[in-house]
């Protein structure tokens, strides 16, 4: 799935992989176009700027928010901030 088809971006923190995928299984089930880094992502690309190209190209941003994405300094806070950046300009 390319990131320009995709309306819907998903940010998870790493140790939440398995209720990610449970939720992307789900939401493609629906019909849903989702970016999700462990099936959008191709090898060789470059993941930041995809990241960076997914989230400015969605039309919606779902974050996943735990203990462990709350509690942990990682690339999950960047997404986020992104995406908060992104709302702010509207």
């Amino acid at each position: 799935m390319k990131s320009e088809e995709s309306i819907i971006f998903l940010s998870y923190a790493r140790e939440d992989e398995g209720i990610a995928t449970r939720l992307f299984n789900d939401l493609s089930a629906a019909g849903l176009s989702i970016w999700f880094d462990k099936i959008s992502l191709l090898p060789g690309q470059r993941w930041k700027q995809e990241i960076t190209k997914a989230i400015r190209q969605c039309r919606y941003f779902i974050a996943l928010l735990s203990s462990n994405s709350v509690s942990k300094k990682g690339y999950i806070q960047k997404e986020l901030y992104e995406a908060l950046e992104l709302l702010d300009e509207c």
